[in-house]
């Protein structure tokens, strides 16, 4: 409702002398504040501007924390196949398992983000974020209770409750910054993904081999 309110003052007021600019009065509804507080320099005031920063970084942080874990089993895998924990398991299986985050996450992708649109973007980026940790850390137990048949369905439902993360991350960010603003607070969401994908390719392989495959899917999915 705030957002929405911000968005009406906007376009209400005009810019002038003694007038509230257009980023003022979103700044006053947002933050409760009373009057005119500038965006950028006055002492003292609250600043929706350092606001908006912390939400491009937050946006960040999810895509990193939704990158790493989506892509883990697949740095992993040759571990766990080296740790007899995929014997058994063909070629086929383990192929099936490494599709099964994109076969859920393509179902809800679209819908997710009407979903975003329509009812905002907060609850749809913390069950993602809530899946992907809870998937991660469920990731060991489902491969020794059931194989790769149980692990398909846990990356499955991962897949599922992660679709709706991007598009989501589009509506908050548009919804907090302007258009001049908007290519670079996406520029620090896409890095979050970027940051994630290194970080399971470049950091997963050493802490496998420092505490173990299971240990690594603790350590990483406890980051969320």
């Amino acid at each position: 409702k705030l957002q929405f309110l911000y968005l009406i003052g906007a376009a209400a007021v005009p810019e002038g002398d003694g007038m509230c600019p257009t980023d003022l009065v979103l700044s006053v509804v947002v933050l409760g504040t009373e009057g005119c507080t500038k965006a950028r320099g006055d002492a003292g005031g609250d600043s929706i501007g350092p606001a908006r920063w912390r939400m491009a970084r937050l946006a960040c942080g999810a895509r990193l924390v939704g990158q790493m874990s989506r892509i883990l089993l697949g740095v992993l895998l040759p571990f766990i196949t080296r740790d007899g924990a995929a014997a058994g398991w063909s070629e086929v299986a383990k192929g099936e398992v490494l599709s099964a985050f994109a076969a859920g996450y393509i179902l809800t992708q679209i819908a997710g983000g009407a979903m975003a649109d329509r009812l905002g973007a907060k609850l749809p980026l913390a069950v993602a974020l809530a899946a992907v940790s809870v998937g991660t850390l469920l990731a060991p137990v489902a491969a020794a209770a059931g194989g790769p048949a149980w692990l398909w369905w846990v990356y499955f439902a991962m897949g599922v409750l992660e679709g709706p993360s991007f598009p989501s991350t589009g509506a908050f960010l548009s919804k907090w910054f302007p258009a001049e603003e908007k290519a670079t607070a996406n520029s620090w969401a896409a890095a979050g993904g970027a940051l994630g994908g290194l970080a399971a390719m470049g950091l997963g392989p050493l802490v496998a081999d420092a505490v173990g495959w299971r240990g690594a899917f603790a350590l990483f999915g406890a980051c969320g």
